[in-house]
């Protein structure tokens, strides 16, 4: 028997512990393991074949089963399996089995050969209508694909003549796929079940949500629909719930930029905000921080718009504007549970600025996040959304602003841009550059004083401040990315 190939960018370093339980109404077919197995052999013994995990020792083939599944059974497996496979059993509810089995080995022929037809510049609805069920097939090998290319969000824009879908990789859309635009209601038709949103509406916007099983991992699913001259526009948010967060230590962010981010978070009582557009990384570098403080000895709670992944030892909350429980609501709710460190998804408004010096007053850290593009624009919002100079000064401990550049690709060889690894683009993987304003004894008195931005920027120079095109261009002299990177994410330096 061949060996499979495994399907890229999902190893075990992705999660935390292999899957437990399977919910098989949730399942999405990978074509590689149930290649491992045929159609009939897992039928005959009810055991399906999930994902396979690449491990250091042996590749982890998942495999779902009856809980009561006995050792007989496991054996008959193992010698069906390539040797070369780890074998999972993960329980699953028996009842549907076998009609999953056999509609996910349908599927996983179905949606690859959709998926291939769909990149075609061609009307395919003649042929597709052949197919039963291609809405569901199309929708699951979309998600499939795009989770695999690592993407966070995925796009159907309807266009004149066509339906565009696009997928965001490393921040840039790329086209995975062009279908007929007569596809277009069916295809939106059964995103919204799956999202269980309203399917006759299609003249106001909405959003739901739904969960899928990739590759052994749980994909929570945003989605939000928005209508269009040219017909409704939806995008699917891609959140891998199990996915682990990054250590400060393996951001590979400057050591200078390490030293003052520590030194930040671990004051007994501050306010540390970091700002920079939706996608720069903002959450995944305050959770690094956190993991930094010791969260037995410090009650560590957050508030979220909404709750993305679920981090043991830190509670956490969601906010509901439409309840009439946003931050600045929550926050002072909040402040009764007795925390030592707070993090806020967003100040929005003077209320909930208000209400974060409150809490840096009484003796809290507080980490969050406000609009801006750079640390003294964060230092601006901040001062317009809260008048009392006094207050700011003595309660702000830094202002951090950060963007994601994409590094070169490693894989691209001859000097020629662009190879199937980075799907032709030239780059692969993203690097966070960042800059870090520390609020000095000197910085606190120009504050109180009212002293202009651009005084408070010639000062925070004076003090030996870098801004985050300096540190970009020592990124680019390092080899990780380019110059054009820079400008497309920063813009082009001004020339005087």
């Amino acid at each position: 028997m061949n060996q499979p190939q495994v399907p890229p960018e999902m190893s075990l370093t992705d999660c935390a512990v292999l899957p437990t339980y399977v919910e098989l109404d949730e399942l999405i077919a990978c074509p590689e393991a149930l290649a491992c197995i045929a159609e009939q052999s897992a039928i005959r013994l009810d055991m399906l074949p999930v994902a396979i995990w690449p491990n250091e020792l042996k590749p982890v083939l998942i495999l779902a089963c009856d809980s009561r599944a006995d050792n007989i059974q496991s054996e008959r497996i193992a010698q069906l399996v390539d040797y070369r496979y780890q074998l999972h059993l993960v329980p699953c509810a028996s009842v549907e089995l076998g009609l999953v089995i056999r509609r996910l080995y349908t599927e996983a022929f179905t949606s690859q050969q959709l998926l291939e037809m769909s990149r075609l510049q061609i009307d395919q609805q003649a042929v597709i209508e052949t197919v039963a069920e291609y809405p569901v097939h199309l929708v699951n090998a979309l998600i499939l694909q795009a989770v695999r290319m690592g993407a966070s969000d995925l796009h159907f824009s309807p266009q004149r003549q066509s339906l565009e879908i696009r997928v965001r990789v490393d921040g840039v859309l790329l086209t995975l796929a062009c279908v007929s635009r007569s596809l277009l209601n069916s295809l939106l038709v059964r995103i919204k079940i799956m999202a269980t949103l309203d399917i006759a509406e299609t003249r106001l916007p909405q959003d739901g949500q739904f969960r899928r099983i990739v590759d052994g991992h749980n994909i929570d699913c945003r989605v939000s629909s928005f209508p269009t001259v040219a017909g409704e526009n939806t995008v699917i948010r891609l959140i891998n719930a199990q996915k682990q967060l990054h250590k400060l230590s393996v951001l590979n962010l400057p050591q200078q930029i390490v030293d003052q981010l520590c030194s930040l978070v671990h004051r007994p009582a501050g306010l540390v905000v970091f700002c920079g557009p939706t996608g720069a990384g903002k959450s995944t570098t305050l959770f690094a921080l956190l993991e930094q403080l010791d969260h037995s000895a410090l009650s560590v709670m957050t508030l979220e718009d909404p709750v993305e992944q679920r981090i043991e030892g830190i509670r956490q909350t969601s906010i509901d504007v439409s309840r009439q429980w946003g931050y600045a609501q929550a926050l002072r709710a909040l402040l009764r549970q007795d925390p030592d460190v707070l993090l806020v998804g967003e100040i929005r408004d003077t209320d909930s600025c208000r209400m974060v010096l409150r809490a840096v007053s009484t003796g809290h850290q507080v980490l969050t996040t406000v609009h801006a593009n750079d640390v003294h624009g964060a230092l601006h919002r901040l001062q317009d959304l809260h008048t009392d100079n006094s207050a700011l000064a003595l309660g702000l401990s830094g202002l951090v602003a950060q963007r994601l550049l994409r590094c070169l690709c490693v894989h691209c060889k001859d000097g020629v841009r662009g190879c199937e690894t980075c799907f032709g683009t030239g780059y692969q993987g993203r690097q966070v550059v960042m800059e870090v304003l520390e609020i000095t004894s000197v910085l606190k008195s120009a504050i109180m004083r009212g002293e202009s931005i651009d005084e408070l920027h010639d000062r925070s120079i004076k003090s030996g401040f870098i801004n985050m095109r300096s540190m970009a261009m020592q990124m680019v002299r390092a080899g990780i990315t380019d110059v054009q990177e820079v400008n497309r994410v920063l813009g082009v330096a001004a020339t005087f």
